[in-house]
């Protein structure tokens, strides 16, 4: 990390700092707070700020980019656009409750816009999973759907205490390498402040001073990864030591979303077997398990934290022996069996406790 980029994480995790106690005043004072419902243990009344902090740090990035005459200033300007009609929508859901459908079309139209006009369509999968070089609107389509599902899977996961924060925050601290390695000097130092940020979030979500994303925040978090993720899928052209990323990056990322990819499916299917609807409500979610056996929303989210971490690392070291396809049967494995042993693990510690 050169002085510049150490600069800009110590500034943006200061910046994130400084807003962060004003607005969790003016949210708690205008009542935009977390509500109670069935699913939540020890209720008391949260602000819902934190998605803001993030979007005045991203805010000031990206100004900061513009100032200086950064390159794929395209991209950085329609993400924070993106990111700010995500947020508004998210907030008038954290204070009116829309219904899941009203959702879904304003969350479509940003997703079919930001494919359009941010060039984040990946147009080569290399035989992953039989795919190959696709008529242009297949990749848009998986493109498009790969932002709904990115906004959605980071909302559905944000049940306990920083969880989501401390997701992000382990993905972007992987991808953040590739950007080095690719020489994108703009999309190193955006990503370093935004690390910066969710540092300090994490932090503060665990004391005695809270403040929550809210849909506002966890939608708009989701958002931010799938444009990161896309750009670097479609652009990022260079090879580790004996592996091409432009290859093996569509895995690299499933390894490092593991964990949403891994509950929502599960939720969904869950769900279904039990003819609910799949945005209805419930705790099935792996980290509502596992802090019903005992452990603490902390604990929890470091666990998740660290797996996620293991598997990513896991992940491009095994690439170096195996088939693109291989290794992503051996990925889903894993993550099955990692859920299975802490699902079988909860519930064991739980009946204890009984």
């Amino acid at each position: 990390m050169e002085l510049q980029e150490i600069t800009v994480f110590i500034g943006s995790a200061l910046l994130a700092y400084l807003f962060y106690s004003p607005i969790r005043a003016m949210f708690s004072s205008l009542k935009i707070v977390d509500t109670i419902d069935w699913r939540k243990v020890n209720f008391s009344p949260t602000a819902l700020g934190a998605g803001l902090v993030l979007m005045l740090v991203v805010f000031t990035c990206v100004a900061g980019l513009f100032i200086f005459k950064y390159d794929q200033l395209k991209f950085f300007s329609g993400l924070a656009i993106g990111m700010i009609t995500l947020y508004i929508m998210g907030l008038i859901d954290d204070l009116y409750q829309l219904s899941a459908s009203v959702k879904f079309i304003i969350q479509l139209f940003i997703a079919a816009l930001t494919v359009l006009s941010l060039d984040v369509v990946v147009f080569n999968y290399h035989g992953l999973v039989g795919l190959e070089e696709l008529p242009d609107l297949i990749h848009f389509i998986i493109s498009l759907i790969t932002v709904l599902v990115f906004i959605n899977m980071f909302n559905l996961i944000d049940g306990i205490d920083g969880l989501s924060i401390g997701i992000s925050l382990i993905a972007l601290i992987i991808i953040y390498p590739t950007a080095i390695i690719s020489q994108n000097d703009s999309l190193s130092i955006f990503l370093v402040a935004v690390i910066g940020c969710l540092i300090v979030l994490f932090a503060l979500n665990h004391s005695k001073t809270k403040m929550f994303l809210g849909d506002s925040g966890s939608t708009t978090l989701g958002y931010l990864l799938s444009c990161v993720v896309l750009y670097q899928l479609a652009h990022a052209k260079f090879t580790f030591p004996v592996v091409d990323y432009s290859i093996y990056g569509p895995v690299y990322a499933i390894s490092i979303f593991w964990y949403p990819l891994t509950d929502v499916l599960r939720i969904i299917l869950i769900r279904l077997k039990q003819g609910r609807s799949i945005f209805s409500p419930d705790r099935n979610h792996l980290h509502h398990i596992l802090v019903d056996s005992g452990l603490s929303h902390l604990r929890v989210s470091v666990l998740l934290m660290l797996i996620t971490f293991s598997l990513s690392i896991l992940s491009f070291y095994l690439s170096k022996f195996l088939s693109l396809n291989i290794l992503l049967f051996i990925e889903c494995i894993m993550a099955s069996l990692i859920t299975t042993a802490l699902i079988v693990y909860s519930r064991a510690h739980a009946d204890q406790n009984t």
